[in-house]
């Protein structure tokens, strides 16, 4: 492809086989399962790629507010000085039932970051 690429891994952790596709050409990035670690990937792709996750998205409705206001602060937290971080859903999308409190936890959660 012309263009730049992101491998999104559908669910299933990616991190421990990322050295199998960094030598590619065109990718950009990779989207991370909740299950996988962004200290590991970074090691392996290096400083330049993008990293992108990782609450899953199937499962976002089924966290409590103050348990995903936990999972979210970790994640800024471990994420602090990565300059190459995207946050984003992981696996599939939001159940379209997700109350919209779950969504603003994630609004504030950034905010109270000044991101």
């Amino acid at each position: 492809l012309p263009g730049p690429i992101v491998f999104h891994h559908g669910g299933t952790a990616i991190a421990d086989h990322l050295s199998l596709y960094t030598a590619l050409p065109n990718v950009a990035g990779f989207l991370l399962g909740e299950r996988d670690s962004f200290s590991a990937a970074r090691a392996i792709v290096g400083a330049d790629t993008i990293l992108m996750g990782n609450i899953s998205g199937p499962h976002f409705d089924a966290y409590g507010p103050e348990r995903l206001r936990q999972k979210l602060d970790a994640l800024i937290e471990d994420r602090r000085g990565d300059k190459r971080w995207i946050f984003c859903n992981s696996s599939a999308e939001l159940p379209s039932w997700t109350p919209i409190e779950q969504l603003s936890i994630v609004r504030e959660a950034f905010q109270g970051q000044g991101a």
